[in-house]
């Protein structure tokens, strides 16, 4: 409510919520327009636009800081993946699919960048997120140290139960469902790449 809106409703005695939800409609009509009919519903606690109990997500994003700066590029890498198997994850608990897929990346002087790649067909698969994000990494990653990675999932659509795969997506679209529920029941640490237990002292 704008202050001359304000003003007009002072000068005929409407001071609260109270006052505005029994002045008489009609004199609130001449006095306001159109829109006096709508803040005298507003103060009686009227609303008929539609309940929206949850906003659009417009992206889905994992980072990690690393606790000392990291050399070693197979460390990224590792850590990348395990990224891409939260983002993964999150899409496909959403009912969600990605077209473009982001990598952040900061480096020790807190130089950060970001960059994206853009799918012909969106996805929520682990693989291929992690695919993207590597890509990413090999043409960008400049010279280590590096201080965080992340990976951002973006251009949001919801999940077509109907489209056809090519056999090879359907068993890695298998293979996610059976992480999912293994993940669901045990935790995220379930799950540990092999790569990550190379890399593990």
């Amino acid at each position: 409510m704008g202050p001359v809106t304000e003003k007009k409703l002072g000068a005929y005695g409407i001071r609260t919520v109270g006052d505005l939800a029994a002045f008489p409609e009609k004199s609130l009509v001449r006095l306001l327009g159109k829109s006096g009919i709508f803040l005298q519903a507003y103060a009686r606690g009227e609303d008929s636009r539609k309940l929206e109990t949850e906003h659009e997500r417009k992206s889905i994003s994992e980072e990690t800081t690393f606790p000392r700066d990291v050399f070693d590029p197979e460390r990224v890498l590792v850590t990348l993946l395990e990224l891409a198997g939260d983002v993964g994850y999150r899409l496909r608990t959403r009912g969600l699919r990605a077209k473009t897929i982001s990598l952040k990346l900061r480096f020790a002087d807190f130089k950060t960048i970001t960059r994206d790649l853009t799918l012909a067909e969106s996805t929520d698969s682990d693989r291929e997120i992690y695919r993207c994000a590597e890509k990413l990494f090999l043409c960008h990653s400049g010279r280590p140290p590096w201080r965080l990675v992340g990976v951002r999932a973006s251009t949001l659509e919801r999940s077509q139960q109907l489209s056809l795969y090519p056999p090879a997506a359907d068993g890695e679209r298998e293979l996610d469902r059976v992480k999912d529920r293994l993940r669901q029941k045990y935790g995220r640490e379930v799950l540990v790449s092999a790569r990550r237990l190379r890399k593990d002292p």
